[in-house]
């Protein structure tokens, strides 16, 4: 019960419901009132159109043959009246069937009815006939049974679109009440937040300052601690998550360091003090190859992360370059692109692109969504990192220095679509000749040693 209440997606789900069922009872129940009040209506006009129907009769039984209510035109209204009725009782509601089936036998019956009084009018005028012996009263009758029963109806009729209405407007009430529980949830959840943020802090004070020297088995331990300590399932699960992502972070970077120091399998190990500028040719590499071998190594994160991987190609052509940094450079640089499309909601996308130009060869990636920050984008350029620079951006910039290439970054903005992009392009200088000759070497410096003394070789470049 505690995870449903604290989870957002349940409170949002509350409040969307009573929103949807709050104005959907709202309109259904504004419609039964309006059909009530068309039964209404139509009730009160078959009284009027009726009483007409009674003037004429009353007329005809007194004997008042003069009178306008036994004229032809007074008798056409009062059918008017009637064809009024039908016209608006069409309109009112969907099963009206048998309301008009009694409404058309009504205006039937008034016809013959309209026929009869006639005939009795002119034979009484000539003193052929009593109208007290005539069958009208008996015509007059059938017409008020029928009127009668078709008022009952339409009442029965509207007492039960009211009813509709009501229950309608029950619903909306208990929109209005899940509403303000959406309401409440948010506002309990809110105040549970703060105070597991509060614990958290009175966690995270208690920290040994020695907290990133921890052994793997302290660091589960600890991690267990504190997720027990904290009593809200959603921001557990958010620190969770981020302290995994940043073990899987500090697993690639160890895991990119060591490939920096090793060659056929050894690792060469040299004391710290002994570091020293170790020169390496620079000479003909297949790029093609190199980029063929990154990409089987990410081929993995690619597809478990749901990356559309675009490539195009030129055909075979070399750089001056070591192969051995080349593989690196360009394992560094799709892991990089992996990663950061990874984090993406959405279209993950990665374009990549490689070109043979006279005397220069260029790889051009593009990640879709993904922008450098201004700080990234100044290291990059070439201006100084600070201690919040991530290390996998640094090592990518020396490894393109080692790698004999240049690198470029920017980010790109569709005007129309509003999609960002940010975009990589390596320069390297193209070789010709498949075998290099000592004249077209070109010395590069490379920095070896162990993981701890390549870490610490970092740490004071970034104070420097």
């Amino acid at each position: 019960m505690k995870n449903l209440i604290s989870n957002p997606k349940f409170h949002w789900a509350i409040i969307t419901v009573a929103i949807m069922t709050g104005i959907s009872t709202t309109y259904i129940s504004h419609g039964f009132s309006g059909q009530s009040s068309s039964y209404y209506k139509l009730s009160n006009g078959l009284n009027i159109c009726f009483q007409r129907v009674t003037q004429t009769f009353t007329s005809l039984m007194i004997s008042s043959f003069s009178s306008d209510y036994l004229t032809k035109d007074f008798k056409r209204t009062t059918s008017d009246c009637f064809e009024e009725v039908n016209r608006v009782l069409n309109k009112v509601g969907k099963d009206n069937s048998g309301l008009l089936s009694t409404l058309n036998n009504l205006k039937s019956d008034y016809h013959w009815f309209g026929q009869k009084v006639s005939k009795v009018q002119m034979l009484a005028q000539n003193g052929e006939i009593d109208i007290l012996q005539s069958n009208v009263s008996n015509k007059y009758s059938e017409l008020e049974q029928l009127k009668t029963t078709l008022e009952e109806s339409l009442t029965a009729k509207a007492d039960e679109a009211n009813k509709s209405r009501n229950l309608a407007m029950i619903g909306t009430l208990l929109a209005m009440i899940l509403l303000g529980l959406g309401v409440f949830t948010i506002i309990f959840s809110r105040r549970f937040q703060n105070k597991a943020f509060e614990t958290l802090a009175v966690v995270a004070d208690g920290l040994d300052p020695d907290f990133n020297e921890l052994t793997t088995e302290q660091y589960e331990e600890f991690s267990q601690q504190l997720f027990d300590t904290i009593d809200h399932p959603s921001v557990a699960n958010v620190i969770k998550t981020y302290i995994e992502e940043l073990k899987e972070k500090s697993n690639q970077l160890e895991d990119s360091l060591l490939k920096m120091n090793t060659v056929e399998d050894k690792v060469y190990e040299i004391p710290i003090e002994d570091i020293e500028q170790v020169t390496q040719d620079l000479n003909a590499v297949s790029f093609d190859l190199s980029l063929s071998t990154a990409l089987e190594r990410v081929q993995e994160d690619v597809f478990n992360h749901g990356v559309i991987l675009n490539t195009e190609i030129d055909d075979q052509f070399s750089v001056n370059s070591s192969k051995e940094i080349l593989d690196q450079l360009l394992c560094n640089l799709l892991s990089f692109a992996v990663r950061s499309s990874a984090k993406i909601e959405g279209s993950r996308k990665i374009s990549l692109k490689s070109k043979a130009l006279g005397g220069i060869a260029y790889c051009k990636m593009r990640i879709n969504g993904h922008a450098f920050s201004e700080d990234e984008l100044g290291v990059l350029a070439g201006r100084d990192s600070g201690t919040t620079t991530d290390v996998n951006l640094l090592l990518l910039k020396e490894l393109t220095a080692d790698a004999g290439a240049t690198i470029a970054v920017k980010n790109i903005q569709n005007s129309q679509t509003g999609i960002v992009e940010s975009e990589i392009e390596l320069v390297f200088d193209r070789t010709r000749e498949q075998q290099p000759t000592t004249d077209d070497r070109v010395q590069r410096t490379v920095v070896k040693g162990n993981k701890a003394q390549i870490k610490e070789h970092f740490a004071r470049q970034l104070q420097m």
